[in-house]
């Protein structure tokens, strides 16, 4: 079945994924009234499918709790959720993996098959032991429920950097759980009612703080949240945050890069952690050629596959030569998938239906490519060096942090160099002086004067006035947290799952690691940005590993001209559609700006790159939902 509305109509020619990573629906009634099977049966179709490794389902009176099996881990192979343990009155699903197992089993008291459990079997011992404070024992990405027969009581827990998904809703006392949103509005209200508060800041591509998807009374619970529900009451709690105060300082700068070392060899090795085929999504960049070198001396003699995208034509998008040269190093399988072909807007109408979000990502036929690309090779695991700039967002303290640690010779000597380069003007604009500043101010001031986040000028009034006082995600974060650790990475981190589950591929993403990233938080800043030169830290400690060509280069390329390429090509279409009449999101995006943003040519400037796909890519979707 598709529409046939527009030029971008998007097809519902697959609905559902192929195969996707393991999912989970929870029913609780806390008036102590029993579960209608039938409300299970509904979500339970809605998150399972054929290629699955099957499903389970449990029903206790006012409880219930069903699990579609996705075996990616040692462990798992054979395991039927939900998981109970002899003597405990406990039941509980997850979907995810655990990174500390080792230091877990040793906690724990002893089990003979410790060693085999699974990841899932390891948390149930965990929380029988500690209970609620479970979750201060955990690393990894995990979103879990556990059900207290003893309690009467639910307890559901999402991971620090929210890497896996969990989302909830109410239909009258009875509480609904699942890793999915759509499935759970679809129960709610027999179909999707979306919530216009949650449209607004997605057009301000910005997540709702509060968790509320697009869905009317369905939320998400927020990354290193618990929430626990019993007869009484229902309560959130927030059970980790970055500890700003933890300072690492190192006298030399090869200690730093040693310790960052080991801690990404250590994620690298828990993200390979697989019973099936695992691949490198391998850009030129810094980011995934590190992983791919050091995955790749892990698991020597065996070879690595890695899949990059590159260009023949679009020369100023192509990354070919850092590729063959890693390649060459360490004797990857390396598969090139040329992609001059794929830009923005082109063929909308082949992209596969999300029924939980619209499409975001500009480039989702490369994505695809390489997806299918990967999934030919068999592979069931793919690693992605994606969110590592994340890690260096806080590089802009450099200059306040050489002053803070006393070396203000080097500060002076840097600020030199700045200056030489680019002027007074230029460095006394830059915003490492402006931070410096703030802080020698703030000591006399205090924080009375701090501006409010601006409301997008692209955003409708009535659009604006939809909008949470918290604008930005992650607003609770001080410094550069927000870009680290908000609701808007968290999403993005995640959002990519659904579309990689249709070819049977779980991604992963060493770079988002708890410990790593608390690691970088607590260095400083002049450990991330050097004499202008961009992740020093990660340069530093790929000496030897990397090709030097790789590792010394000074910056990566972009896709623009490939996104200029589709503005050229599907120019006339994409006018075309934004004039449809009647379209839902021009109660939320000011169509006077979009227009002139068009016509000055300025589409590929900050939010105008992104506004037009997200218009027309959301009205495709509104219609396929309804």
């Amino acid at each position: 079945m598709s529409s046939s509305d527009g030029p971008f109509s998007v097809t519902r020619l697959l609905w559902f994924p192929l195969d996707q990573l393991s999912a989970f629906a929870v029913i609780f009634d806390r008036s102590n009234t029993p579960v209608d099977p039938g409300v299970l049966d509904l979500l339970m179709n809605d998150l399972c499918h054929d290629e699955q490794d099957g499903s389970n389902t449990l029903i206790l009176n006012n409880f219930a709790m069903g699990h579609c099996h996705s075996w990616r881990t040692p462990g798992e192979v054979g395991e039927r959720q939900p998981v109970s343990m002899t003597g405990l009155s406990i039941n509980l699903v997850m979907d995810g993996r655990l990174n500390n197992r080792v230091e877990l089993i040793k906690e724990l008291p002893a089990e003979m098959e410790g060693e085999t459990l699974s990841d899932a079997e390891l948390v149930l011992r965990a929380y029988s032991r500690w209970g609620q404070d479970l979750c201060e024992h955990l690393l990894g990405e995990f979103a879990l429920v556990i059900y207290d027969r003893n309690l009467d009581q639910i307890i559901s827990f999402r991971d620090q950097l929210g890497n896996r998904t969990l989302f909830y809703g109410w239909r009258g006392t009875c509480l609904l759980i699942a890793t999915e949103p759509w499935p759970i509005a679809n129960v709610i209200h027999g179909s999707a009612i979306l919530d216009e508060s949650a449209l607004a800041h997605f057009f301000a591509i910005d997540p709702s703080p509060d968790g509320q998807t697009l869905f009317k009374g369905v939320k998400e619970l927020l990354p290193a949240h618990m929430m626990t529900v019993n007869g009484s009451a229902a309560v959130h709690k927030c059970y980790w945050e970055p500890d700003v105060s933890q300072k690492l300082r190192y006298k030399h700068d090869n200690e730093y890069s040693d310790h960052f070392l080991d801690l990404l060899e250590q994620s690298v090795k828990n993200c390979l952690r697989s019973n099936g085929k695992f691949g490198m999504l391998m850009s030129g960049g810094m980011d995934s050629t590190s992983l791919a070198s050091l995955a790749a001396r892990m698991i020597a003699p065996e070879r690595l596959d890695t899949f990059s995208f590159v260009f023949n034509e679009l020369k100023d998008c192509d990354e070919s030569n850092p590729i063959l040269e890693v390649q060459k190093q360490w004797g990857l399988d390396s598969r090139l998938i040329p992609c001059d072909d794929l830009w923005p807007f082109k063929d909308l109408a082949a992209l596969p239906f999300n029924p939980n979000f619209p499409e975001v990502n500009l480039y989702r036929q490369v994505k695809e490519r390489i997806y299918q690309a990967a999934s030919n090779a068999g592979v069931r695991v793919l690693l992605t060096g994606g969110f590592g700039d994340h890690l260096y967002a806080g590089e802009g303290d450099w200059l306040l942090d050489l002053f803070l640690d006393g070396k203000i010779f080097t500060a002076g000597r840097e600020m030199l160099h700045q200056v030489r380069d680019h002027g007074w003007k230029r460095f006394l604009l830059s915003g490492y002086v402006r931070r410096l500043g703030r802080h020698l101010v703030t000591p006399f001031r205090g924080n009375k004067n701090r501006a409010p986040g601006q409301k997008p000028g692209w955003l409708t009034e009535y659009s604006q006035g939809l909008l949470s006082k918290e604008i930005f995600a992650g607003a609770s974060y001080p410094g550069s947290y927000p870009s680290m650790l908000g609701l808007l990475v968290a999403q993005s981190a995640t959002i990519e799952n659904f579309p990689a589950g249709r070819y049977g591929l779980e991604l992963r993403h060493p770079f988002r690691d708890l410990r790593l990233l608390e690691f970088v938080l607590s260095i400083p800043a002049y450990q991330l940005i050097r004499n202008e030169q961009k992740k020093y830290i990660l340069r530093n400690a790929m000496r030897g590993i990397l090709p030097e060509s790789v590792r010394t280069m000074p910056k990566t390329v972009s896709l623009n001209s490939l996104f200029k390429r589709g503005i050229e090509v599907e120019g006339a279409k994409i006018e075309s559609t934004l004039k449809e009449p009647g379209g839902q999101w021009k109660k939320y995006v000011n169509q006077e700006w979009l227009k002139d943003l068009w016509q000055n040519g300025q589409v590929s400037d900050g939010p105008g790159s992104l506004l037009p796909w997200l218009c027309i890519s959301f009205e495709s979707w509104y219609k396929l939902l309804g």
